[in-house]
């Protein structure tokens, strides 16, 4: 080959060397990407890393966080957090965000307003890279698990309801019961009941905990016959009682009652 043909050939592929860039990118750098995404209640915010990756939140939820890593973006990129109710197959916009990515991780959240609570149902968070959808995420409200109704009485009926309704008792009463109406339990929903004698520095008396799942009245009891108390047999000693109630571990009420 000539000189001069080896000049023609370099000439002609230094004028379309760079279109090989365009051509066949993934040749000379890697995809943008925004991936490994989870749901979270609550994480560090330090090097954002869940403490609890979930896909089903309670309806008083305050913050739902979505976290992404994202790959090969530069300052140029903009990245789109758009959350979702999903209700008849319509999605309704809650919240966006736009970012711009200057981290290997990005997050999003949707917040709960001050005494708010969530409906229950299907929510939706979409991802987008400069207005390309790259991936999204579904989850879901569950309704508050809650107990209400706190009743103190002397019995129970057949199907399980409060009789003879009362927050004075003798000291002869046999048992003396707790009801509370439970809503929305799930299948691992926990309660758990100590009786006091607040006359003796709150001392306790008895402690009862159970799964509960149905929904409807649950009830505790505490007998005559249980109770062990120094210089007293076969009777309540007289004063103030109280129930410290916890649901799931948390607790949530105190009903008081008393023996005469």
């Amino acid at each position: 080959m000539t000189c001069l043909n080896k000049r023609v050939v370099l000439r002609y592929f230094l004028s379309f060397f760079p279109l090989l860039f365009i051509l066949i990118p993934g040749c000379f750098y890697s995809d943008q990407q925004v991936k490994g995404l989870f749901l979270t209640s609550e994480f560090d915010e330090r090097n954002l890393e869940a403490i609890n990756i979930s896909t089903e939140f309670e309806a008083d939820t305050p913050i739902i966080y979505c976290v992404a890593k994202i790959s090969n973006t530069d300052i140029n990129d903009v990245i789109k957090f758009q959350w979702f109710q999903l209700i008849d197959n319509q999605e309704i916009l809650l919240r966006q965000s736009i970012h711009i990515p200057t981290e290997e991780k990005i997050y999003s959240y949707l917040d709960k307003p001050y005494n708010y609570i969530r409906p229950p149902g299907k929510y939706m968070v979409l991802i987008s890279l400069n207005e390309k959808e790259v991936s999204r995420m579904s989850f879901e409200i569950k309704a508050k698990t809650s107990l209400s109704d706190f009743n103190t009485a002397s019995g129970i009926d057949k199907d399980g309801n409060p009789v003879a309704l009362a927050r004075v008792f003798s000291r002869d009463a046999e048992d003396i019961y707790l009801f509370a109406f439970l809503t929305n339990p799930s299948d691992f929903t926990l309660l758990r009941f100590d009786w006091y004698y607040l006359e003796d520095k709150a001392r306790l008396l008895h402690s009862t905990q159970f799964n509960a799942t149905r929904e409807g009245y649950v009830h505790t009891k505490l007998s005559k016959s249980e109770i062990k108390y120094e210089g007293i047999q076969n009777a309540w000693p007289r004063g103030r009682y109280q129930v410290v109630v916890f649901l799931d571990g948390r607790e949530i009420k105190k009903v008081d009652f008393s023996v005469q």
